[in-house]
């Protein structure tokens, strides 16, 4: 059965990855077009799409995962992207009308990046504060998708409608580990080097950048860091950061607090097992105390049948009754234990046999020497137990 082009639109989260100039991206003549509006625009990169496996919300469909090839990475080149206009969130049918506009795509083109490939728009943003935490962003678009094995492949880009720009602190991309393409202030600068690339070339664009970095007072340099939410452990080792008297003191603070517990740790876990050692041993302990009254429980309890006045036959009935599912076991426990077998063995034979009784008792009832109604598997009926038939004068 031939595949049937399933047309959609699509949501999907994508944080850009980081590597990427925007500079390098837009047209000369395009930059300088821009800087007419605005002497330093403000632009960010993003990959909307690349290849692998993404999992994006459908309208309208199930969400299921989505297989993206190079052709249909390819497609994207083919369709009029630049214009596309960035938003802050997405609404609900992905419409333009009413929303919150932050930007437009100047330029686009496609870059390998770390094996795949992706097609990467530069957006420029009016306002800059508006977008600094905004570093991830969901295509609005209407795809041509083919039902796969287990969810879709996608197979060309029809339209892109919008981008939605969101924080992925708040939303999750569709593609996993991406992180922000790149941002850059395009300032004017004047060329006093001849290069043939000219102002707007990306190597005089690069040259004169780091040239102005370096001219940059100190308070500049640090708005621009600030701006671009640049950590100082991305720019200093470990040792340059203690060498620093406002951070050495949190530093070994830190230091010292880790070295705390992991000692603490370690000890926590020496305790534990510590602990089940003992626990085991107390296991071993009374199963070895268990197996050493089950083993002299016969030999103790003739000896407390001794100490009374048991007939032998009483004896041999609880002896033969004695197993390893009596409870207790100790001296006290085989007292109870015998108590309770010659009352059983009183009340099996209908006779007085009781502590104290030398076995001469009454007769025993008709039939006690019989298997007349007996039941076969019960012992404590005399026909089934010659140790329950008492000697009886004639």
């Amino acid at each position: 059965m031939a595949d049937i082009a399933v047309k959609t639109a699509l949501q999907l989260r994508i944080k850009a990855l980081a590597g990427v100039n925007p500079l390098d991206i837009v047209p000369a003549a395009d930059l300088a077009a821009l800087k007419a509006r605005d002497p330093a625009p403000f632009l960010q990169a993003f990959s909307i799409c690349h290849e692998g496996i993404a999992n994006p919300t459908v309208l309208g469909e199930t969400a299921r995962p989505i297989t993206w090839l190079r052709q249909a990475v390819e497609t994207i080149k083919r369709v009029i992207v630049k214009g596309v206009k960035f938003f802050l969130g997405h609404n609900a049918d992905s419409s333009t009308e009413g929303r919150e506009e932050l930007g437009e795509v100047v330029a686009s083109g496609e870059r390998e990046i770390d094996g795949k490939l992706h097609h990467v728009v530069v957006g420029y943003f009016p306002n800059r504060e508006k977008v600094a935490d905004l570093d991830i962003c969901s295509q609005e678009s209407d795809w041509d998708l083919l039902p796969g094995p287990a969810g879709y492949i996608a197979d060309r880009l029809i339209r892109l409608t919008g981008i939605a720009l969101s924080s992925s602190k708040v939303d999750r991309p569709a593609f996993p580990g991406a992180v922000r393409l790149g941002m850059v202030q395009a300032f004017e600068y004047n060329d006093k080097s001849g290069d043939p690339d000219g102002v707007a070339g990306p190597k005089a664009q690069r040259r004169l950048q780091m040239s102005d970095l370096l001219n940059a007072t100190f308070h500049e340099l640090a708005a621009a860091l600030q701006a671009k939410q640049v950590f100082p452990s991305q720019v200093f080792t470990l040792d340059q950061l203690k060498a620093d008297r406002n951070f050495a003191p949190y530093i070994e603070k830190a230091e010292k607090h880790d070295l705390v517990k992991t000692e603490l740790d370690k000890a926590t876990a020496d305790l534990k097992t510590a602990a089940d050692k003992i626990k085991t041993l107390e296991t071993d302990g009374q199963q070895a105390r268990r197996s050493a009254e089950l083993a002299t429980a016969p030999t103790r309890l003739e000896e407390i049948a001794k100490r009374g006045t048991f007939t032998e036959k009483q004896v041999t009935f609880a002896k033969a009754r004695l197993t390893d599912k009596v409870a207790d076991l100790s001296d006290k426990g085989l007292t109870e234990f015998l108590n309770d077998q010659v009352a059983i063995l009183t009340a099996a034979v209908g006779a007085d046999a009781r502590p104290g009784d030398t076995g001469k008792g009454a007769p025993a009832a008709s039939g006690a020497g019989t298997t007349q109604n007996s039941d076969p598997g019960d012992l404590t009926k005399a026909a089934n137990n010659p140790l329950l038939v008492e000697d009886i004068p004639e």
